[in-house]
């Protein structure tokens, strides 16, 4: 199995008119299991009998279409809007009564508005599955080191109309019993579990009372290092035969990870009619602050991905007959200079991830990565050569993994004789056997040069552990870290007990300012600290844009939001959006590549006075039929650009009506949960840029920034770059930030034609920050993974962009990183953030809700 390939999203051609069939699908590059997600959706413009056969018909075609094997499928899960009268046609139909495949039903009608929806779960190996059937109720998978078990039997017996109480007894008792078949239990390996109540209203109390004392007597309460979150959602089935028939395993489903010398990974979602419990466990017991990957949620080719990118190598080390060292570099260079004289045995074509061709490093760039493809068990040997293309001078390394750095005595040399592209640096990466004979069976190149422009500046950004929807603000940590520096970056802060997110600098280096803000629904605290070796987050410096605006009302829907906001170039205003309603949205399926949206429904631009601590509405940003949102200074501090859309009071209220529903089942919980593609279809999402006078908080006439809108699309977050020359922003079709689609587009300030940048790719672009000096964008990217990792790009005067860098050594193992911001700081700033601050006990929001 190699540990990279290519992610393809599809839709099938229109067939049967209003039927939709989409997929994606995960092939790992040199062959072995390719991993698929079919989604099928049948309008509800027909009696159910009629849509069932189209969904059955659906089926075929998208398996015959997409190769998909008979046994290819681990589990279907359908989507009704009625089971109690519609499941007995869906356990007789060719879709339901497939014995090879755990079957899920799930009341929850799928939007838009329809009765019917089908998600299914294919594995497509090059060769027959290792599948294994261990009871009526249980198949195992085996796929390399790991063995899933997919299972619909982890249910507790029936108690008929027993109350909420006693029924979550029976499933604590049922889960215990399952995981300890695994050889795990709850208090080792339990992270999460969700309660599905039915009756909310009548039964919620009698369950929240005996998940308590569970809780406890499992020992999932304090003093535990890590102890599990507890969830309550809506009800989900409307009748499960599994309640009177234990030999039936549909209905539930289960999925088991087992990972060598770990705990059993475990993944169980169990429902039943009046309440049902979802648990996820399977994590390596941790002592301190000590963080760990959700291996649970990766497949096995994401995980394989991620750990290339680590500093760190998390495999064991070679057998002592397969080590290179520098003493066996003279043997490869003679097995290497004997191939060409045998031009038959010509090597395999190797890729190198990175550096990328015509890659340029900053003049102050420590030792880069070096990255290629390689067998998840392959040990080499490889020797590197590095070549200078002017004066003819090699370098020689050999390594046994397939990443590695150059010496930091042999980098210093290279760098000098690239800097300013006065020479250009050829690297050929050559595999060997691992044997005695040292053959040559692979081989790729590259090449990079360095530029004579330096970073200078150090990247501020957040490590977040994934997916985003179950992490607390105590698993958060804040980092610092400088392209020139050959040491891990920096610790600023971990353990946060409130949310810190979106954060920006001062040009002048003075001032710097975090979002800050707890779980609640008026989200508009910020905080202020002046930059330097200590930056110190305290009660004094929050404040509340909503605290002085006796206008503003909160309305029940989203939340009361103040973010993005950003620092005037002299510190002494700070620009955010306010009075803003807006829609969270987060991935119902804890997704690592999709995990938040957000819709912006109002807001104006208002202006914080750091002197006087006033808070102003910006005239010319403030028109109530417009969302204004995402500002940015120019650098002379005499104009902001923006993002802007009409307000469409559809939004409003289709997010309260969604919001009121789900209320019932989360009546603490203030985000909705969907999918992307609908939040796509409820929440359309279309803006544009504008540019408005600052006049000292005057204001003035806004004005489209020609190309850069009124094309259909969404077109956001515009940074100005500290020359004043350009504009970068993001554009996708819908939606902002972790987006597969949303990519980076350059244009001059005064608008032209936008050109997206050659660094864009098909996973996400986004979050970027122009260093000090304009000669750099920092970005992140999903495009190695779902870990998102920070890359660089060099911006020459025209505009145009190098092929981008990987900042490998920023991300923590386990960590995504997201918001990279450059600080214009020096190297003995931002040495550690001390938070002392803590969010006021009551908001507006929570005034006006209690009134």
């Amino acid at each position: 199995m190699t540990g990279t390939g290519s992610m393809e999203h599809g839709r099938l051609a229109k067939g049967d008119p209003g039927v939709e069939i989409t997929f994606a699908r995960f092939s790992p590059s040199g062959g072995g299991a390719a991993e698929l997600h079919l989604h099928l959706r049948v309008p509800n413009d027909r009696p159910f009998d009629a849509q069932l056969s189209a969904l059955e018909t659906a089926h075929q075609r998208a398996s015959r279409e997409l190769g998909l094997p008979a046994d290819s499928a681990l589990f279907r899960r359908l989507f009704l809007s009625d089971a109690a009268n519609q499941e007995d046609k869906i356990l007789a139909s060719a879709i339901g009564a497939d014995e090879r495949t755990a079957l899920s039903l799930v009341e929850q009608p799928p939007l838009p508005a329809a009765k019917l929806a089908c998600w299914a779960y294919h594995i497509v190996a090059d060769r027959p599955l290792a599948k294994q059937r261990l009871s009526a109720a249980t198949v195992a998978l085996g796929r390399g080191p790991l063995t899933r078990l997919w299972t619909g039997g982890v249910l507790a017996p029936c108690l008929g109309e027993a109350d909420a109480g006693l029924q979550t007894r029976a499933l604590f008792d049922t889960l215990t019993a399952a995981l300890a078949t695994q050889a795990a239990n709850p208090r080792t390996h339990a992270i999460r579990t969700w309660l599905f109540v039915a009756n909310i209203d009548k039964d919620y109390s009698a369950m929240a009372a005996d998940r308590r004392r569970l809780f406890a007597e499992h020992g999932l309460t304090a003093p535990m290092p890590f102890r599990p979150r507890a969830g309550v959602s809506a009800p989900m089935i409307g009748r499960d035969r599994m309640q009177r028939d234990h030999r039936d395993r549909r209905h539930a489903l289960g999925k088991v990870l087992m990972m060598p010398g770990w705990p059993k990974q475990t993944c169980i979602l169990v429902m039943l009619t009046a309440l049902a419990l979802a648990a996820l466990v399977g994590c390596r017991p941790r002592s301190g602050r000590e963080r760990q990957e959700p291996l649970d949620l990766m497949t096995e080719e994401d995980r394989a991905r991620f750990e290339h990118l680590t500093a760190t190598p998390t495999r064991p080390p070679p057998p002592d007959d397969l080590r290179v060292t520098e003493e066996d570099i003279p043997a490869l260079r003679d097995a290497l200079a004997a191939l060409a004289e045998a031009p038959s045995a010509s090597p395999q074509p190797l890729l190198v991830r990175y550096p990328l061709p015509g890659t340029l490093y900053p003049a102050d760039m420590a030792a880069p990565l070096v990255w290629w493809d390689a067998e998840e068990d392959d040990y080499g040997p490889w020797l590197i050569a590095i070549r200078l293309r002017e004066s003819g001078q090699k370098f020689w390394f050999a390594t046994n993994e397939p990443r590695w750095r150059p010496p930091s005595e042999a980098w210093t040399q290279i760098r000098a004789a690239c800097l300013g592209q006065s020479d250009t640096a050829h690297v050929t990466v050559t595999a060997f056997t691992a044997s005695s004979t040292l053959t040559p069976v692979a081989r790729g190149e590259t090449h990079f040069s360095v530029s004579l422009h330096p970073v200078e500046a150090p990247l501020v950004y957040r490590q977040v552990p994934l997916p985003i929807t179950i992490v607390d603000s105590e698993d958060v940590v804040w980092s610092v870290g400088h392209v020139a520096s050959d040491e891990p970056p920096r610790t600023l802060a971990t353990g946060l007990t409130e949310c810190m997110n979106c954060h920006h600098a001062a040009l002048d280096g003075s001032l710097a300012a975090w979002d800050y803000n707890s779980e609640q629904r008026d989200r508009s605290h910020y905080v202020t600290s002046e930059i330097g070796p200590v930056i110190h987050i305290t009660q004094e410096n929050v404040f509340d844009w909503h605290q002085a605006d006796s206008e503003h009302e909160c309305a029940q829907i989203g939340a009361c939001q103040a973010g993005f906001a950003k620092v005037s170039p002299d510190g002494r205003h700070i620009v955010s959006p306010y009075r803003s309603k807006t829609t969270n949205v987060l991935s119902p399926t804890h997704s690592l590549t999709h995990s938040i949206a957000v819709a912006f429904h109002t807001g104006i631009l208002g202006i914080y006075s750091v002197a006087t601590g006033a808070i102003t509405p910006l005239p010319g940003a403030d028109d109530p039929r417009y969302a204004h949102n995402m500002p940015d200074w120019t650098p002379d501090g005499r104009k902001i650009v923006f993002q802007r859309h009409a307000v469409d009071e559809a939004h409003e209220r289709r997010s309260a009506r969604l919001l009121a529903q789900q209320r019932r089942t989360r009546p603490d919980d203030h985000e909705l949960y969907m999918t992307i593609e609908e939040f796509d279809e409820v929440f359309p999402h279309p803006s544009d840029l504008y540019i408005i006078p600052f006049n000292e908080g005057r204001g003035g006439s806004a004005r489209p920034i020609p190309g850069a809108g009124n094309n259909g699309m969404n077109n956001y977050h515009p940074r100005v770059s500290p020359d004043g020359r350009w504009i970068v922003f993001n554009q996708s079709h819908n939606g902002v930030f972790i987006r597969p689609d949303a990519n980076l587009y350059i244009i001059p300030l005064e608008g032209g034609t936008a050109r997206p940048l050659a660094s864009n790719s098909a996973h996400m672009d986004s979050w970027h920050s122009w260093s000090p000096n304009s000669k750099w964008l920092a970005f992140a990217s999903k495009r190695d993974g779902p870990y998102t990792n920070v890359y660089l790009t060099h911006i020459d005067e025209h505009g145009a962009d190098s092929p981008p860098v990987i900042l490998a050594r920023f991300r923590g193992h386990g960590y995504a990183i997201n918001l990279p911001e450059f600080f214009n700081a020096g190297v003995d700033d931002l040495q550690e953030m001390n938070v002392e601050a803590q969010i006021p006990g009551t908001t507006r929001c929570e005034r006006q809700e209690a009134n």
